[in-house]
């Protein structure tokens, strides 16, 4: 059978049969549409009934498998892939986003659900002229956490989220944060710390980047942030902010 969400159409094959106090799961699925536009149209705010006016290119593959006991905190085995290649959009007097690539795997063998994994190949995409790009994996993603992750680009937040329509009287976030780290290491290490155990490299920095919180009573922009990682600390080298207009 198919199903469809918003304008993303799937296609579903299998059983799910009664199995004691769970289930006995045999499940197949895939995208039945390899064109990008589908895919976009789950994105919050994107989807309004119709693409209309949108150019969208790219292909997208998106399929899986399950099988096997589902019980509790007992999980099926089970594979989800997710790829897009040479995609991009652009919504009528918006900016582009291009050079949309992700290769992506969400994996689980029979057994508890903190063991899930995620292999993130590659995750990037350009957007207001920034490019973007990241790579790595999450073993034990619901239990104790173990990444090995690397990203490198700039986020233009202004352009990123004035890329999708947004309601009227929404407000679009503005700055940029130029990223380029690696970080290796079991959430159980960063938080000890552990730092013989983890690998923190790289500079963090942010420019115009407003900060949104109920702890503070008035508008906070971080106008300059500087920072570079090691196992041991995050040094600030550049700081400056402003509160209700005025400098910290």
């Amino acid at each position: 059978s198919t199903s469809t969400i918003n304008a993303f159409p799937v296609s579903l094959s299998g059983s799910l049969v009664p199995a004691g106090e769970g289930w006995d799961v045999d499940l197949a699925f895939r995208a039945a549409d390899g064109g990008f536009a589908s895919l976009l149209s789950l994105v919050p705010d994107a989807y309004a009934g119709s693409m209309e006016g949108v150019a969208a290119t790219g292909t997208v593959s998106f399929e899986g498998t399950a099988k096997g006991l589902y019980e509790g905190d007992t999980w099926p085995a089970f594979a989800v892939t997710l790829g897009v290649a040479d995609a991009g959009y652009r919504y009528p007097s918006l900016p582009e986003v291009r050079d949309i690539a992700v290769d992506a795997r969400l994996t689980h063998r029979q057994g508890p659900s903190a063991t899930v994994g995620l292999d993130l190949g590659r995750l990037a995409r350009t957007t207001g002229g920034s490019p973007f790009e990241g790579r790595g994996s999450v073993a034990r993603l619901l239990g104790d956490p173990t990444i090995d992750l690397s990203a490198k680009g700039r986020l233009d937040l202004g352009a990123l989220a004035g890329s999708l329509p947004v309601p009227a009287g929404t407000e679009v976030p503005g700055g940029v944060i130029d990223v380029d780290v690696v970080l290796k290491g079991s959430q159980r290490d960063f938080e000890a710390p552990n730092p013989d155990k983890v690998v923190a490299q790289g500079t963090v920095a942010g420019r115009g980047v407003p900060i949104v919180s109920d702890a503070f009573p008035a508008p906070v922009t971080l106008r300059e942030l500087s920072t570079t990682l090691s196992p041991q600390s995050v040094e600030i080298r550049a700081f400056a902010a402003s509160w209700a207009g005025s400098d910290l």
